[in-house]
């Protein structure tokens, strides 16, 4: 390509870019009348020459955007638009996919916050998933790497920037840089091109150190004592993604399985989720615990609590590629005698193969205490089960979204959720069950969230925040299977059929530690009620994305 017509080019890729997407350019509303500085400075001289200097550099940063694409020095026009393109585009994506329908323009706060940037980067392996899920995205994708390749090629001599103006075009990016460290990553006001990539570096060193941190945490030893021992395997079965109402209740109680119907989970959000129910957090407790140090405690897991009363721990891993996740650490994993992973392709046998390993642990003699984390109905739901499959159970209708777009996306999307969960969640129960259990088992099966399904006008489907987090976020199913007649069991399915849709998943904790061997009483006492108790009289869930800014929601 010659120079001069790449160069009309990357002028007419900037001017089309500058009207198309102009709304996701700014950084927080009103630029010239406030000043985030997340930090204030403690002199009142340095804000007010902050407040005089701010618009001249908040200019100065969109300018350095535009010329960009025509600096001299290649590996400075290659990194700042490569940068400056992803971050714009990064922003688009995420603030399309969670606006509201029938909302007008972009959201009022149209730079993503620090936490979230946190939470998709401890999440990245998830990225080609989350690509599937929400391929819309795509044309947009590639319309972007597009016009990076047209800004990246060496602009004609007439409209280049030469010699030392390539450092001068540069210039109020470095006083952006400085802003940032001076206020320690205030840049949510600067366009989102410049004021992005720093937060999100802020949010990568974050993550980075809430794992440093959390590997010098080691768990309190258990203080409670083992009584007398009630079963021989216990099997805690923690499936993903699957909302309450889409398993075959049906089929679960024809296998002999008890259900409490739609309990509420811990959280809308796996990471979080997950991490509270194997520590049995009080809820009198959340979220405050969280807030100092994330996804790091010192509270003994059911691990611990199992070793203690005499059971072999094994963990089988499916949700993962061989990647240990959810704020487990060295520590935790101290206390588990065997794991396994499993990271079967394609995706939809990853559970079956986890099936086959379980059940292999399950047959041998002695005292096993086995947990799996199912994959589940994970998006991208499309590769969670076979090609063709036939839908055996379909789920309840939703709400429908106001908007007609998104009323045709949701009856795809929940054909698709329905053939996930079908193969995922009744199709492995149905093989367990076949295969058989031993007869002194006791097996808990539930789900870490549920999924939102366009009824918040918005194809998020969990892990939201705010108004647009609807209660399907947090419903869960939890069912208990177990043969033995005694008082605990037959307590078990009383509670199952008078409190039916009331259970919350903060009471399985203590019920797994009852089965375990510990005391009822001394169980409560220290981690409140069980599912041998009536059902609390409020439920609620924790939800969004960052764990220090989380909140609850209360399902009436």
């Amino acid at each position: 390509m010659r120079t001069s017509y790449a160069s009309w080019l990357k002028i007419f890729a900037l001017i089309l870019l500058l009207v198309v997407y102009r709304d996701y350019l700014p950084g927080e509303p009103s630029p010239f009348m406030i000043v985030n500085l997340e930090i204030a400075s403690k002199s009142s001289v340095a804000r007010e020459v902050g407040t005089f200097i701010f618009p001249v550099v908040w200019i100065g940063s969109l300018a350095s955007i535009v010329l960009s694409p025509f600096l001299s020095i290649g590996i400075l026009r290659v990194s700042l638009t490569a940068i400056f393109l992803t971050s714009w585009l990064f922003n688009i994506a995420f603030l399309k996919l969670s606006q509201e329908s029938d909302s007008v323009g972009i959201p009022k706060e149209n730079m993503i916050d620090s936490g979230t940037l946190a939470f998709f980067w401890a999440l990245r392996q998830r990225l080609l998933e989350t690509l599937e899920t929400y391929s819309e995205l795509i044309p947009t994708i590639v319309a972007f790497a597009c016009i990076l390749l047209i800004f990246a090629w060496k602009p004609s001599p007439k409209v280049s920037i030469r010699g030392k103006w390539n450092i001068a075009a540069c210039l109020p990016i470095a006083v952006v840089v400085a802003m940032a460290l001076y206020s320690r990553g205030g840049t949510s006001t600067f366009p989102t091109p410049v004021g992005l990539p720093i937060r999100f570096a802020s949010a990568i060193a974050a993550v980075a150190k809430q794992d440093e941190v959390a590997e010098q945490f080691h768990a309190r030893p258990v203080t409670l004592h083992p009584e007398k021992r009630r079963f021989e395997k216990i099997i805690l079965i923690m499936d993903e993604s699957v909302r309450a109402g889409f398993v075959d209740s049906t089929l679960f109680e024809r296998l002999g399985l008890i259900d409490y119907g739609a309990t509420v989970s811990v959280g809308n959000c796996s990471h979080f989720s997950r991490f509270i129910f194997k520590r049995g957090f009080r809820e009198a407790d959340l979220p405050n615990v969280l807030i100092p140090n994330g996804l790091a405690s010192e509270e003994p897991t059911m691990w611990q609590f199992a070793k203690s009363a005499g059971f072999k721990t094994v963990y089988i891993d499916a949700l993962d590629d061989g990647v240990f996740h959810d704020g487990i650490n060295s520590d935790e994993r101290s206390y588990i005698d065997e794991k396994y992973h499993i990271h079967t392709q394609p995706n939809y046998l990853r559970d079956f193969d986890a099936l086959k390993r379980l059940t292999a642990v399950m047959s041998r003699p002695g005292s096993a205490f086995i947990f799996l984390d199912k994959q589940g109905a994970h998006h991208a739901y499309q590769n969670k089960y076979p090609p063709g499959q036939a839908l055996s159970f379909e789920g309840p209708p939703v709400r429908p979204p106001e908007n007609k777009d998104l009323r045709e996306y949701q009856r795809d999307l929940l054909g698709r959720y329905n053939r996930a969960v079908d193969w995922s969640a009744n199709r492995f129960m149905s093989e367990l069950f076949a295969h058989g259990l031993p007869e002194d088992t006791l097996l808990i099966y539930t789900s870490d969230h549920g999924q939102s399904l366009v009824e918040n006008n918005t194809k998020l489907t969990h892990c939201t925040s705010g108004p647009i987090t609807v209660d399907g976020e947090g419903l869960v199913p939890l069912f208990v299977y177990l043969r033995q007649d005694t008082p605990f069991s037959r307590l078990l399915g009383e509670n199952g059929r008078k409190f039916h849709d009331r259970y919350s998943d903060f009471q399985v904790f203590p019920t797994v530690l009852i089965a375990l061997g510990y005391s009822r009483q001394a169980v409560t006492q220290s981690y409140g009620s069980s599912l041998l108790d009536p059902p609390p009289a409020t439920r609620r869930f924790l939800k969004g994305g960052d764990v220090h800014q989380l909140e609850w929601q209360t399902v009436e």
